[in-house]
Formats: structure tokens, C-alpha cells, sequence
């Protein structure tokens, strides 16, 4: 392509008639910004996301891979708001961002602050508060001839693209339809004298064909597209485009990797130009794949339109814990996580070091059954009185009738949360802080009332007299004794459930139903049922343990009145 026609001081003159207020002095503005003193092989990362009041769980695992490799480290994890697109801005976006990753223990070590403030010298952190150095940069690559101002309207640029289509040439401004390329500095002039708006394009100096050569830290080597077209760099407003503020700000804040989505991978070509136009250093980069969902046969990314679990509001309300939450991510950035906590299961996970070379080329499956089950590992190693607090905290922010039930009764709360967690092995059957309402409500007296009488409905088919039998049996010989172990009080159960002709299993009843009552797991159902409600629930013995002698009584009583009123 070629390049401007104007000589150097016509481009020192168009320079300062764009910017006049920026300042000439690139090397004084860059000087402000002092280089790092860190450990050796620290890194120095960025999470840069934009105030529109969505945190997607794809950002949240490029800022755990961005904070785990400075935390691992020593080095700075940095938080950068991209606040150029004021369209898009919700209010209060900058704390909703700050407070989410707040929610899963990812605090920054650079940037904006809760309380407004902002830490750190390589500031400010926000793009809209640095349209100086921007304007600064744009000024320079007029001057270097890098850069022209471009006054085509949206008209012109929409003729532009459906000629181009018709002539089935690339879309975009540059060759024939970069119609502002070669003005004067006199035209540009009466332009703005005129009033009018114009946007600072960058001067592309590929010509069609031209292919570059780039190493992804990824990736790899790759072999891409040079850009052809006259990318907007400073919109007519003075703000910048993505692609000319982050080259600036990633080397001015001294990013050692550049982390982002694989979907920037394609504008690459532009930012490598930038660099290369304004000498900046560039970092290294590392394009990262996207969450995948599997839809039916095929895998998509996950959708913030279609999928509810691609908010990080999903996790929060339905009480996934924060540690949780990230060994899942950190399960789909680096396969050998998994390993590493199965070798070391009572371990931090900031003791685990990520490594870049683990990273994986291909998007990561999210399957939230596989975050289940992470959790129940995770809330296993809680103690009762984590568990606890975790469990209220929730509740005061999602179910507040059950955080008034914890608060009434705390201890008989942490008992009722912690059963079978002390058995081996240990009940694991906690995935998110939800699952606490409903599969511990029960105990509370008001909650397992509320139940009734539809709950009689899981009672086993076994006849009025056969229920009222076991109903009573376990209301008078069959309760626990004093001191009277889970292991010998099944015993006797089972014991009299044989005596009087329950099968040992299932498969017996099944094979031969007429030759049974049912099986022993019907007649202790009949149990599980009076008192909480389900056919499934932690262990019995130490059910009636906590509910205590008077409960589980009322609960028989209640239970044989239903059955005896049909």
C-alpha cells in the first residue's frame, strides 16, 4: 500500500491540528511508566474487561489462568477496565465487576478499588481516564505517517461495503476506497473548520495477499492474514478502539503475557502492526479457547442469550462455592490439576502451579455435572462450622426463611448439615448451598410440616395394617436404645423385618412379589418417609439422634394418624 504523500513537517502540521492538546513528547509520556522490579519469571497479567454488568464464567477462567500465574509467581495480576464503548456501559459496572471477582477470591493487585480508590503506579486503570496518553499515541502515528484522519460518513461506509461485496473484494476501508488517505493538511483543515467529525485510521502498509508469521504461546506458530484495511484506532468522540488502546496499555503497564479469547486471534494482524508502528515491545500472547457446551451432537460455545450457567450469577445463586467453582476452571485450563488434588486432596489450590504449556488449543467442555461433584469434594473438606457460615451467608442472601430456621436453632442447624460427614467414608452429598434447604429442611419442625400430607405419598404400597405395623414397631421396640450403635440398631431392624417375611433385597420381591411383604428396604422406608418426607435421606440413626426422642415420636404419631385416616 502506499504510504502518505505528505513530507515530514506537513505530518508534524497534521498531527498538531488533530491533537493539539496531546502532548509531542512521546518518550516524556512513556517515561512515566517505570519498568517492573520483580522476582525472575514473574508474571505480569491483565484481566481487561468492559462495565457491561455481564460476568461471563469464560472471563472468570482467563482471569483465574491470569491471576493464578501471577499469584504462582510473585508476580502482579492487574484489573483494567475497557470502558471506550459507552454504549454499552451498565451503571455501576466497574463494581459489579470488582465485586464479582471479590465472589471467588480473585482480588487484584493492580487496579480499582470497591471504595473507588485505585493501587498501583502503572494507572490510571480505567481507559477513559487515560484519553491523554491515547491521544498522545494517535498524535505520533500521524507524525510518523502511520495514521490519517478520516471524515467518511456511515452513507459512504455502507457504499463502500456493498461495492465491495458486488466486486467480491474484502470488506473494509483500504487501496481505492480509502477515500481519505491522501488529503492535504489544507483540506483537512477546512474539514474541521467546517465542523466536521473525523476518526483517526491507521495506514495499513500491507497490499492484498501479504501473510505474516506469528508465534502464539499457544498455539504455536501460525501463519495469518496480514491486515489490509484502515482499522480505526481514536474514535470521533477521542475514544479508542480496542485495538489501538490495549498494545498501548499492555506495554506501558509491563504485561509479560498477554491473555485473551482465541476470537481476537483473527484481529491479531492489526495489533501487530500497532506495535510495530509505535516501537513498542511487545509481549508475548497467549489465545485462549473458549467454554463449550454440548448441544446434542455438536458442541457451541456457551451463549449468554441461551445458557444460564453462563453468568457467573447462576453460580452465586444457586451457592456453588467459590473454591468450587475455580478447581473446576482450573480442572478445564490445566489437565493436570486433577491429578495433582487427587494426589494431594487437603491442599490449597494456590499450592497447585499452572503451567502455560497445559493449556489446551481446543474449547473446554462446561459440564455441570462434573462442577457437582468437584463441589461435593470440595464442601467435604469443610469444617462444621465453615460449612455453617458458608451455608447462613447464603441463605441470608437467598432463602431468608431459611436462614431465620438457622438463626432460631444454630447448633441444631450445624448438626443437622454436618451428618455423616464424620462417617468413613464421609457423606459427600453437598454440591452448592442450595442443596442445604432441601435436603436438610427436613429436621426443622416448621419446614417438614409444610411437607405434609403430600410427602405420605413416597410411603411404600404395603397396606394399611402392614404400615401401621411398622409404624408402631418402630415408635415402641424397634427405636435406638441408649448408647445403642447405628450398626446393632439395623441389626434388630433387619431382624424383625426378616421375622416376619421381608425379602433381603429388591430383586427377590421382584422375582417373586407375591411371596413377600416387600423387601427390608421397603420396611425401612417406611421410617424414612414419617420422618423426612423422602425415600432418600442420610442415615437414619443419626436422624433420629438429632431430631431427638420427643420429635421422632410426633412424626410417628402424625404419620400412623394419616395412614390409620386412609
Amino acid at each position: 500500500m502506499s504510504p502518505s504523500p505528505l513530507d515530514a513537517d506537513q505530518r508534524e502540521a497534521l498531527a498538531a491540528l488533530l491533537y493539539p492538546q496531546a502532548s509531542p513528547d512521546l518518550a516524556a509520556v512513556r517515561g512515566r511508566y517505570a519498568p517492573r522490579e520483580l522476582p525472575d519469571g514473574a508474571f505480569v497479567t491483565r484481566f481487561a474487561p468492559s462495565p457491561t454488568g455481564f460476568i461471563h464464567i469464560g472471563s472468570t477462567m482467563a482471569a483465574l489462568l491470569c491471576w493464578k500465574l501471577a499469584q504462582q509467581s510473585g508476580g502482579v495480576f492487574i484489573l483494567r477496565i475497557e470502558d471506550t464503548d459507552r454504549r454499552r456501559e451498565v451503571d455501576d459496572g466497574v463494581n459489579l465487576i470488582i465485586g464479582a471477582l471479590a465472589k471467588v477470591g480473585l482480588a487484584n493487585t493492580e487496579g480499582p478499588q470497591l471504595d473507588g480508590s485505585q493501587v498501583g503506579e502503572h494507572g490510571p486503570y480505567q481507559q477513559s481516564e487515560r484519553l491523554p496518553l491515547y491521544h498522545a499515541h494517535g498524535r505520533e502515528l500521524v507524525r510518523r505517517g502511520h495514521a490519517y484522519p478520516c471524515f467518511m460518513s456511515a452513507e459512504e461506509l455502507a457504499d463502500i461495503r456493498e461495492q465491495q461485496r458486488a466486486d467480491n473484494a474484502p470488506i473494509g476501508v483500504w487501496g481505492q476506497w480509502a477515500r481519505c488517505r491522501d488529503l492535504s493538511v489544507d483540506d483537512v483543515k477546512a474539514r474541521l473548520d467546517a465542523g466536521e467529525k473525523f476518526v483517526l485510521r491507521l495506514r495499513s502498509d500491507a497490499s492484498p495477499g501479504d501473510k505474516i508469521d506469528f508465534r502464539d504461546r499457544v498455539r504455536g506458530k501460525l501463519t495469518l492474514t496480514a491486515n489490509l484495511t484502515d482499522a480505526v484506532m481514536l474514535k470521533s468522540d477521542g475514544y479508542p478502539t480496542y485495538h489501538f488502546a490495549h498494545p498501548i496499555d499492555d506495554t506501558l503497564m509491563g504485561i509479560t503475557l498477554i491473555i485473551r479469547g482465541d476470537e481476537w486471534l483473527s484481529t491479531t494482524p492489526i495489533h501487530l502492526q500497532i506495535f510495530r508502528f509505535l516501537d513498542l515491545e511487545r509481549p508475548p500472547i497467549a489465545h485462549i479457547a473458549p467454554v463449550a457446551k454440548q448441544d446434542g451432537a455438536s458442541r457451541r460455545k456457551l451463549s449468554k442469550r441461551l445458557d444460564d450457567e453462563a453468568s457467573m450469577d447462576y453460580y452465586h445463586q444457586a451457592g456453588y462455592p467459590p473454591t468450587a467453582v475455580l478447581e473446576y476452571l482450573l480442572n478445564l485450563l490445566d489437565s493436570a490439576f486433577e491429578d495433582w488434588r487427587a494426589a494431594n486432596p487437603s491442599a490449597s489450590l494456590h499450592d497447585f502451579t499452572l503451567s502455560v504449556d497445559n493449556l489446551s488449543r481446543a474449547s473446554s467442555l462446561f459440564d455441570l455435572v462434573k462442577l457437582a461433584s468437584v463441589s461435593r469434594e470440595v464442601v467435604a473438606r469443610l469444617s462444621t462450622d465453615e460449612l455453617y457460615a458458608a451455608v447462613h451467608a447464603w441463605a441470608t442472601a437467598h432463602d431468608p426463611a431459611f436462614a431465620a430456621l438457622l438463626d432460631a436453632e444454630p447448633e441444631f442447624g450445624k448438626a443437622a448439615m454436618n451428618i455423616g460427614r464424620d462417617a468413613e467414608p464421609p457423606r459427600k452429598d453437598i454440591a452448592c448451598w442450595s442443596d442445604v434447604p432441601t435436603r436438610f429442611g427436613f429436621f426443622f419442625r416448621s419446614r417438614f410440616d409444610g411437607t405434609l400430607p403430600a410427602a405420605y405419598e413416597a410411603l411404600p404400597d404395603l397396606g394399611t395394617d402392614e404400615l401401621l405395623h411398622v409404624l408402631e414397631a418402630f415408635a415402641g421396640e424397634l427405636a435406638p436404645g441408649d448408647g445403642e450403635s447405628s450398626r446393632d440398631w439395623f441389626g434388630r431392624v433387619k431382624a424383625h423385618a426378616l421375622d416376619r417375611g421381608y425379602a433381603k433385597s429388591a430383586k427377590k420381591v421382584k422375582k417373586n412379589p407375591d411371596a413377600y411383604p416387600g423387601a427390608i428396604g421397603d420396611f425401612m422406608a417406611v421410617l424414612r418417609v414419617a420422618l423426612t418426607g423422602s425415600r432418600q435421606s442420610p442415615d437414619l440413626h443419626g436422624v433420629m439422634d438429632i431430631l431427638g426422642a420427643e420429635e421422632v415420636a410426633r412424626r410417628l404419631a402424625a404419620c400412623r394418624a394419616h395412614v390409620a385416616g386412609g
